[in-house]
């Protein structure tokens, strides 16, 4: 929390001006001069921005708003200082149950997951619902229909794309019973196992993949052509947060709703913002994870946490945690974040006034 000159109690100023006049008998002008600067800059840097850190799970496109976030200073617009670091579960959802972070963006699936247990995490805002994922397969699989007694590398059960590739299945038909799911981490290392032979699939993110088409391995389904097998991520924080520092939240909420704007708008800068962030440094490349992400609209510019978002996020983990069913997720989602945005003007101050039609929908579209 930031402490001002105005804080002091009256004791203190009293104290303060005992040692003022203390220094203007026994100093010299300038040594009294000098203790004036000092103090006032001590109160400027406690006026600074609040710092925070900020943990991503994804080095992909899905982390655009806190890429642009942090590379176009909108975090400091609003007035958080981030420290935006890269964590593999479960150091995030750690993080912010011990307040040592402010904030992770997560798939849906282990944010619901952990939500449910214990009642202090909660999330607002989802900055994507549609997936960038494909399915690639060895070169000797020709249909997505002859994995279904096959091995699908994975990061662990549990993680996002076992849930995604579960939920892609189901949508296909395909039965999942005899799947072997091979634990391998990152998209790398997933990519790396199916070359290796040690498994037939794997879902990757772009520019993952890239390669692999160039060097003649099969798209099995791109799961953008998907969008009823929805893929959402939230941003979690901790209900002590929003209970005891809602502007913190709805400030964060401002500055990635922003940075989204600058992402439709300014291609060579959101190119660079990816450049400095992750592992991704060539113009062709960028460019085109770009044209990617912008031709099925991926990030959110309303991003609301969607109803059908949760009933799939349900639907798909009912056998694993049955509980989720009878659940009520009313307390562990807090749109009226981006309502209270919404009331003040804040999207058409963003978009312009064409936005108000989206933002209807959005708002119809909310889990409540």
């Amino acid at each position: 929390m930031r402490n001002t000159c105005h804080s002091k109690d009256a004791r203190a100023l009293r104290q303060e001006k005992s040692l003022s006049g203390e220094c203007r008998r026994i100093a010299s002008p300038l040594l009294f001069c000098l203790l004036m600067v000092l103090s006032a800059l001590s109160c400027s840097e406690s006026n600074g921005p609040e710092k925070y850190i900020v943990t991503t799970q994804a080095l992909s496109g899905a982390s655009w708003p806190l890429f642009i976030g942090v590379e176009g200073g909108y975090f400091d617009k609003y007035g958080l200082d981030v420290n935006l670091r890269f964590g593999r579960h479960p150091a995030g959802i750690a993080g912010v149950s011990s307040g040592d972070v402010l904030t992770i963006n997560i798939g849906l699936d282990t944010g619901l997951a952990a939500a449910s247990k214990g009642g202090r995490l909660v999330m607002v805002g989802s900055p994507v619902n549609v997936g960038s994922f494909v399915l690639m397969g060895t070169k000797e699989t020709q249909d997505v229909k002859e994995l279904a007694d096959k091995r699908i590398a994975i990061g662990r059960v549990g993680d996002p794309p076992y849930h995604y590739t579960l939920a892609l299945f189901k949508h296909l038909g395909i039965r999942t019973d005899n799947i072997k799911w091979i634990p391998s981490g990152g998209a790398a290392t997933r990519m790396v196992t199916m070359i290796n032979g040690a498994a037939d699939a794997a879902l990757l993110t772009a520019p993952t993949y890239y390669k692999l088409i160039e060097e003649g391995y099969p798209v099995l389904v791109n799961m953008s052509d998907y969008r009823e097998v929805i893929v959402a991520q939230a941003y979690m924080f901790h209900r002590d947060m929003l209970e005891n520092k809602p502007d913190v939240v709805e400030n964060f909420m401002k500055a990635v709703i922003d940075a989204t704007h600058r992402f439709y708008t300014d291609k060579p800068f959101a190119m660079e913002a990816m450049r400095q962030h992750t592992n991704v440094k060539d113009d062709v490349t960028l460019s085109q994870v770009y044209d990617d992400y912008f031709a099925i609209e991926q990030l959110e510019r309303i991003p609301y946490i969607r109803q059908d978002a949760i009933e799939s996020v349900v639907e798909r983990n009912s056998e694993r945690l049955p509980e989720l069913k009878d659940m009520d997720f009313s307390d562990m989602l807090f749109n009226n974040v981006l309502d209270k945005l919404a009331e003040e003007g804040f999207f058409e101050e963003i978009y312009g006034p064409d936005i108000k039609k989206e933002l209807k929908e959005a708002q119809a579209a909310a889990a409540r």
